[in-house]
């Protein structure tokens, strides 16, 4: 994933330091991203790009937050499918470690079944729930499906 985003990240670190355990380099590369994103679909859309810039800049904030819900939701589905098929697979530690921040807080609170681990559902409850209020609310910004 560094060797993919490098080319972007690296040049915002000089400007933007990382404060409170969060790369805010990588934060505003992934919205600088979703703001090129919007752009562009605004361009092939025939939107008028000034009348659209203040909502897009919103809106965009709206795509990185989604994204990153998503790719949570991904990263946790293959902890799980590999937790069944392959648990001691080489690449279990790099995923649990991905994962552990977010399961953690679940797994304190929703005790196991059984001996079955059921963070992982409730985490994507959770995010399900996020996608929806992110998708209303850039339906109310916008007016865009999501």
């Amino acid at each position: 994933m560094f060797q993919i985003t490098d080319w972007l990240v690296r040049p915002l670190r000089r400007i933007i330091p990382g404060l409170g355990g969060i790369d805010w380099a990588t934060v505003v590369g992934a919205w600088l991203t979703a703001v090129v994103f919007l752009v562009l679909v605004a361009l092939l859309s025939g939107i008028d790009l000034l009348g659209f810039l203040p909502a897009m800049l919103l809106t965009a904030l709206l795509y990185v937050l989604k994204w990153a819900i998503s790719l949570v939701m991904w990263v946790t589905l293959l902890m799980a499918i590999l937790s069944w098929v392959n648990p001691h697979s080489p690449v279990t530690p790099a995923i649990d470690h991905l994962t552990a921040p977010v399961l953690r807080p679940i797994q304190r609170v929703v005790p196991r079944l059984g001996g079955f681990d059921v963070s992982p559902l409730v985490l994507f409850v959770i995010a399900q729930i996020l996608l929806m209020v992110i998708a209303r609310l850039g339906a109310g910004i916008f007016g865009m499906h999501y």
